[in-house]
């Protein structure tokens, strides 16, 4: 499954919202036999909420001169884990 976008308004933030909604979709893509998730966000976006949520930042999106631009990150479903994969 590739997750495209989660957005939750800023003030409603903090309150399980984003975390409810991303274990549904996880749930749901499971049922229809996903088995890894996959996912990309900028630096300054989600990722402290993904890797709170068991996934692995695996490779890295550099778009501007910036050093890091964003994080691709992966999940295995099955197994409610990281992968150990990295690029």
């Amino acid at each position: 499954m590739e997750i495209k976008i989660i957005w939750v308004v800023a003030s409603y933030r903090n309150k399980g919202i984003g975390t409810l909604l991303l274990k549904h979709v996880e749930e749901v893509a499971k049922d229809k036999g996903a088995t890894i998730s996959m996912l990309d966000t900028f630096d300054f976006q989600a990722e402290a909420f993904y890797l709170k949520n068991g996934y692995e930042a695996i490779g890295e999106i550099k778009i501007s001169h910036r050093a890091i631009d964003g994080y691709i990150f992966l999940k295995d479903l099955l197994h409610n884990q990281k992968i150990g994969l990295q690029f």
